[in-house]
């Protein structure tokens, strides 16, 4: 067994600046595609739609976020950062949020009168959802459109649709269970990824904030991390990436597969397989794969394509990579958190005919292994990778000298990768693999655990299955999505 230690990947920002860190870099240099002699000054237009209540709030909360906030470290943030510099064109991260008056929508104070008086909460949620819905229909046709709708959620409907005696700010219609009766004939499941499903069929960017992310409350942030947090998302589903690797080999397709439970139009509980592809220009694409029918009783958890749908899957990443960059790749990287079996190796080898090389890499988050230095009061170091022929344990959370700490609370857990098909090398594997780790745009933080290849296709696959299985062209961009 060999050890060894990867280096930080770099990111780029403005101007092509270098830094590691994606605070740092933002406040130095701004979002990528800025240059310093002709930097981009932009103004986002933004619609609203919430209550009077809620949509008073939000201008004050955009006005808060036009200023700096100091980073303050406290017990119940995971890292402390640094200031929020606050939003404005001129300022170091170059653009503003405006809101357009003609796209703010109101939602009548009778309207959540008249949820109150409803007893059942899954009524009163399923009664607001189409009230949302009908108000996507308005903006759609708006002109101009605004380039993202913010939805400030009620603190009044929040406390009516939520689960009482729950302190998270979550409402959930009902958990979705693959196989259970139940689930069929339910029209939707979790009440933000039905929305951000209604919205992007109608080819809206949304971004929904809870009553406590607007009053600055929320425990598991500072307020500066929240400023970071949102700048950071809207930046990228209004305009474009903030940043991007700057190592990463833009010849190489990187394609990650997951699963997720959908309802076709039978009211049949069916699975359903989608590709998440990224390419060195930072932009994320999704394609979903056709639904299947899984025998989770006969054939386990462990979800598996044949060869003919994992082919038809790659080849469409591929061709998407093709239409993109006006040529194929020469290498395709997939990862998937569960083995692969023969005929998804086989489908993906049989879709790579044309390619150079091709890596086909099982990773897996759980792992009983843990590692401890001795006499350290950190553990051990992001990046530290324990190889052994084709399979690593590589740990992607740890001690970042950079931050001089470790911004987590428990012990590390490596991530275990296994090459199923390896042209390449496993440090070119693990080292892909911890540059994913930096590309998730949901967040300003250092790192993600997971490479975005997994992690992201999880959350899109969870706001996809609020759409009805062979919903015709659903978007590509992550950006509907996040």
């Amino acid at each position: 067994m060999r050890v060894f230690l990867l280096p930080e990947p770099e990111l780029f920002f403005g101007d092509n600046g270098k830094c590691i860190d994606p605070q740092v870099g933002l406040f130095n240099y701004g979002p990528h595609g800025g240059f310093r002699a002709d930097r981009r000054k932009i103004s986002i237009t933004s619609g609203i739609i919430g209550t009077d209540r809620s949509i008073n709030a939000t201008r004050l909360w955009l006005q808060r976020l036009k200023y700096r906030i100091a980073a303050k470290e406290t017990s119940n943030t995971e890292y402390k950062g640094i200031d929020f510099p606050g939003l404005d064109k001129d300022g170091p991260l170059g653009f503003e949020i405006q809101i357009d008056d003609n796209c703010v929508v109101k939602i009548s104070n009778r309207f959540i009168n008249s949820l109150d008086s409803i007893s059942s909460r899954r009524d009163r949620i399923k009664l607001a959802a189409r009230e949302y819905s009908a108000y996507f229909d308005d903006l759609k046709e708006a002109h101009p459109a605004p380039q993202i709708i913010l939805l400030p959620i009620d603190i009044e409907l929040m406390n009516l649709c939520k689960e009482p005696n729950r302190k998270n700010e979550k409402i959930v219609y009902q958990k979705r269970s693959f196989g259970d009766p139940d689930t069929v004939g339910t029209e939707f499941f979790d009440f933000h990824n039905y929305l951000k499903a209604q919205a992007a069929l109608r080819g809206l960017v949304t971004q929904m904030i809870t009553p406590m992310t607007l009053t600055f409350a929320d425990q598991k942030q500072s307020a500066a991390l929240i400023g970071w947090n949102v700048s950071v998302g809207i930046y990228y589903k209004a305009t474009g990436t903030p940043w991007k690797l700057a190592d990463i080999d833009d010849e190489t397709c990187y394609i990650g597969i997951s699963f997720y439970n959908d309802i076709n139009e039978y009211n049949k509980t069916i699975r359903a397989s989608i590709a998440q592809v990224y390419m060195r220009t930072g932009e994320s694409q999704v394609i979903r794969g056709r639904p299947f029918d899984w025998n989770e009783v006969k054939y386990g958890r462990n979800v598996h394509l044949e060869a003919s749908d994992m082919m038809n899957l790659i080849s469409d990443s591929i061709e998407l990579f093709r239409r993109q960059r006006g040529r194929l790749p020469k290498r395709v990287v997939v990862h998937k958190s569960t083995k692969f079996s023969e005929d998804e190796i086989s489908g993906c080898a049989s879709s790579c005919e044309r390619i150079d090389e091709l890596d086909i890499i099982n990773v897996s988050e759980y792992t009983r292994f843990r590692a401890y230095p001795v006499g350290g009061d950190y553990p051990v170091v992001r990046g530290t990778v324990l190889s052994n022929n084709n399979e690593a344990m590589l740990f992607t959370t740890g001690f970042i000298p950079a931050l001089g700490t470790y911004p987590g609370s428990s012990v590390p857990r490596p991530l275990h990768i296994s090459c199923q098909r390896l042209d390449t090398s496993i440090e070119t594997v693990c080292n892909d693999i911890l540059g994913l780790t930096k590309l998730d745009w949901n967040s300003s933080t250092f790192c993600m655990r997971m490479p975005v290849t997994i992690g992201v296709s999880r959350k899109v696959g969870s706001v996809m299955a609020e759409m009805v299985a062979g919903t015709d062209n659903p978007p590509a961009s992550y950006k509907y999505y996040m």
